[in-house]
């Protein structure tokens, strides 16, 4: 009988269960990463139950896999528990993907809530690890302009915005900074600019905030007629916004008129109700006609901005708001219609 060498067989032993391991290893390490995958596509198909169910079952046998819980913070209803998830998954992945994604989640959490001064702190993580040209550093320093804003660190802002608008490619968010760099101007007229730049993008929010912010700047510099032309683009265009400023507030005070000279620039104020500004003269031509029959004084005629041309359509002419304003309930009411009561 040959006598067995006891320790050669507890090395062989070990040598074997360490093969095992690493077999194991090699076999389940793919399987893991397909789970993941998976579960991302079902987070990105819209269904976060059956992410969340693969997430967990990667957890188990791996707690440290940085995608799988970034998948359990995004589909968390928000809170404590989500921001949980996402710190984790930060302490996970290191500098390395997806702790880029995990800390803008965090920040947009953050934004919810207004903490301004959470959203800097990450903002200046993120750009501690990660370079300008992370494809999330638009986003993060979006957050980090408004966050400064906010704070009142206009001069720190400002230079977050001036690097936006100097990079030579525009992503949805660098667009966002651009936006938020023509509202945030001293001077709305030095916005104008940008607000006229930015309406050659194709983009629902981005045009239908920068109509507003060219209202808001025509308005400023008492260009009522370019004003009310944009106006008129934004409710055709998307009447949603449901923009009413002169209707809720009267027209805006003039900076630097006493008191006395703010009321007589008032009193020369007339008002009108606007029913349309229309790229197509024939619809404008219809509606004019509908209301002349019903013996309504109408408004008619033209303005060309941005290289179209509008026909605007508009009836009364009141000095005083108040009257304006029951004009165009009662025109409401009869047509069941949104109008706008806006200074001719």
């Amino acid at each position: 009988m040959i006598p067995l060498n006891k320790k050669r067989l507890g090395l062989s032993r070990f040598t074997g269960a360490v093969l095992l391991l690493f077999c194991l290893l090699i076999l389940t390490t793919p399987l893991q990463a397909a789970l993941v995958d998976k579960a991302m596509g079902s987070l990105a198909s819209g269904r976060p139950d059956e992410a969340r169910r693969l997430a967990r079952k990667v957890l188990s046998d791996n707690p440290g896999e940085a995608r799988a819980l970034l998948i359990m913070a995004r589909t968390e209803s928000g809170g404590r528990t989500a921001q949980s998830w996402a710190e984790q998954t930060i302490a996970a992945a290191g500098n390395r993907p997806p702790a880029d994604e995990a800390m803008v989640f965090l920040i947009e959490a953050y934004a919810a809530t207004n903490a301004y001064g959470m959203i800097l702190e990450r903002a200046q993580k993120f750009f501690r690890i990660f370079d300008r040209k992370n494809k999330y550093a638009d986003a993060v320093g979006w957050y980090e302009a408004l966050a400064r804003l906010k704070l009142g660190r206009r001069s720190a802002a400002e230079a977050d915005l001036q690097w936006a608008i100097s990079k030579p490619k525009s992503t949805d968010w660098n667009r966002r900074l651009r936006l938020l760099y023509a509202d945030s101007r001293p001077s709305r007229e030095a916005a104008v600019p940008v607000y006229k730049k930015l309406l050659e993008v194709h983009d629902d929010f981005i045009e239908s905030q920068t109509l507003l912010g060219l209202i808001g700047a025509y308005e400023e510099q008492c260009d009522i007629d370019r004003a009310m032309i944009y106006r008129g683009i934004l409710e055709e265009r998307y009447p949603a916004t449901g923009y009413n400023y002169l209707a809720q507030t009267g027209p805006r005070p003039e900076a630097g008129l006493s008191q006395a000279d703010e009321a007589e620039r008032l009193a020369d104020i007339v008002y009108a109700v606007q029913l349309g500004a229309f790229g197509d003269k024939k619809n404008a031509e219809r509606l004019r006609d509908k209301y002349k029959q019903r013996k309504y004084t109408v408004h008619f005629f033209s303005r060309k901005v941005a290289d179209r041309k509008y026909w605007v359509v508009q009836v009364g002419a009141f000095t005083s708001l108040e009257k304006a304003k029951q004009l165009q309930g009662d025109l409401q009411r009869e047509d069941n219609a949104t109008y706008r009561v806006v200074v001719r």
